[in-house]
């Protein structure tokens, strides 16, 4: 789903100034409980920018990341294995189809503590 830190911070859920909503989002990144692509020291607090949560993605997400548990998390030695893992863990937590899995290949990878998230960067 899409935010602003300023939307964080009307609603208090991560903190009541831009500098605790960031440290605490910072936190939950480190741990993979959440996942955003920017870099938050860059970041304004009126951008939006795209934000994942482990357990289960926003109705209005885009479709460009998802989680795997860290002590699931398995790198195989074919690319055809790896595309079958990626693609589970994909249909799990979006609960679809991968259309086409071979773009998978394509993922980039961000390790927290608990969770790997694997994303297509943006453009």
């Amino acid at each position: 789903m899409k935010v602003t830190i300023d939307e964080i911070m009307e609603k208090v859920i991560w903190g009541e100034n831009v500098l605790e909503v960031k440290k605490n989002l910072y936190k939950y990144k480190k741990k993979g409980e959440l996942f955003f692509e920017e870099r938050l020291s860059c970041i304004n607090q009126y951008k939006k920018f795209e934000i994942y949560y482990y357990d289960c993605p926003s109705p209005v997400t885009t479709v460009n990341a998802f989680p795997i548990p860290l002590q699931e998390y398995k790198c195989y030695k074919t690319n055809e294995e790896n595309i079958r893992f990626l693609r589970s863990y994909y249909e799990l937590y979006y609960q679809k189809k991968a259309e086409d899995a071979l773009l998978f290949s394509k993922y980039k990878l961000y390790v927290g503590t608990d969770y790997v998230w694997y994303y297509k960067r943006k453009i």
